[in-house]
């Protein structure tokens, strides 16, 4: 996939911008090739995790992301998982009041306590593709937090999350997923790291709506 990264990065990848110092606003960046080189490294991830974990049964597959930095953390995680974390926290949430089981119940979405959080970092084939979109987005966050852009950081970020759901969708509808075993209720979720659930599936939810 080199030549994808050189159209969309420049032939440097990213490691060097491609602006000068007086320019304020960083170059536009293709967010459509970005989401198909996120679509093919993720399928690839979820395969060969699924061929290691095939007696696993799994109800969410996640983004987690940081919009800043450019980063794209794939997590999975079993309803047996995600008992076991509560129970780390809470040891006798069985017999929590009801607004404690709730707030045992909204960790079902956090991403950092899911079993298997970041499992495509350890994937040699994601890191060398996907670095140079790290770098290019770190760069342009950067330019645009020294020049005091702040209203356009935020449209940047905004742009490379909606470009990551985007992609979660069709990973989601693509055939590496169809090789993980799932429960009934198996949901998809993208999430900036700074954001609240309800905020990633309403993201998703714009992206689907007529």
């Amino acid at each position: 996939m080199g030549w994808l990264r050189d159209v969309l990065l420049g032939k440097d990848n990213g490691a060097t911008p491609r602006y000068g110092r007086a320019q304020e606003e960083p170059d536009p960046i293709d967010w459509s090739g970005v989401e198909n080189l996120l679509v093919d490294l993720s399928q690839q991830s979820i395969a060969t995790f699924a061929q290691k974990h095939k007696k696993e049964s799994f109800y969410g597959l996640g983004f987690d992301c940081n919009s800043s930095e450019g980063q794209v953390l794939l997590c999975l995680n079993t309803r047996e998982l995600q008992r076991a974390a509560a129970a780390k926290v809470y040891p006798v949430y069985s017999s929590l009041p009801s607004t404690e089981n709730s707030r045992i119940a909204s960790a079902e979405w956090s991403f950092g306590a899911w079993g298997y959080h970041g499992f495509n970092l350890r994937q040699r084939a994601w890191g060398t593709a996907w670095k140079s979109v790290e770098a290019r987005v770190s760069a342009s966050q950067f330019m645009l937090v020294t020049n005091n852009r702040l209203e356009a950081m935020t449209s940047l970020q905004e742009a490379f999350m909606r470009m990551a759901a985007k992609a979660l969708v069709r990973v989601a509808s693509g055939t590496a997923v169809d090789e993980l075993r799932r429960d009934v209720d198996f949901r998809v979720l993208c999430m900036d790291h700074d954001e609240s659930p309800e905020a990633g599936f309403r993201r998703l939810a714009s992206l689907r709506a007529p």
